[in-house]
């Protein structure tokens, strides 16, 4: 990485330069490779002001800060390119972990066109649905460990089942 200082007011500090440049490297975790960056430094009425430019590639970053001193001014720049290049770091990884889209498109499933004996229904179950409350089939589902709970709710007079919701929640179902 190329790092060019220039100041309207003669040569900045070694020590504000050396400054910049640990935070530049800091900076290097979050991209691939830094490729050149440009630090001007301009006294303001609040102080000083340091504008900074980092390109990476093809991105190119640029942040300012107005302090009263070199090296919070510094901070406060970087601080802004270090947000800037964090959020082109998420997209980069949510592209990269997305990968492209695709439409997958099922056939129609009936119950003639499933295989009895290539294992997709493996058991036949029949149940007789009690006449219960929300409340006591939730009480009932959470005692008894089964995936789902079917039940009959006497306020809906609905066929209802009861399961966990993949947040750990319970959901419930109503059949018409």
């Amino acid at each position: 990485m190329t790092l060019k200082v220039r100041s309207a007011s003669g040569l900045p500090d070694k020590k504000d330069c050396d400054h910049a440049s640990k935070r530049l490297d800091q900076l290097s975790r979050l991209v691939r490779h830094l490729d050149d960056a440009e630090i001007v430094y301009r006294d303001d009425r609040s102080g000083r002001r340091v504008d900074v430019v980092v390109k990476a590639g093809r991105s190119v970053y640029r942040g300012s800060g107005s302090e009263p001193v070199t090296r919070q001014a510094i901070d406060v720049a970087l601080a802004k390119i270090e947000a800037q290049m964090r959020r082109d770091h998420g997209k980069w990884t949510d592209r990269a972990h997305k990968g492209p889209k695709r439409e997958i498109v099922a056939p129609p499933v009936t119950a003639d066109s499933l295989p009895v004996d290539a294992g997709h229904v493996v058991h036949t179950k029949t149940v007789s649905l009690r006449p219960m409350t929300l409340s006591e089939a939730t009480l009932a589902f959470e005692v008894s460990q089964l995936p789902v709970f079917p039940f009959h709710n006497v306020e809906t007079s609905l066929a209802e089942v009861v399961y966990r919701r993949e947040n750990g929640g319970l959901g419930v179902m109503r059949l018409r």
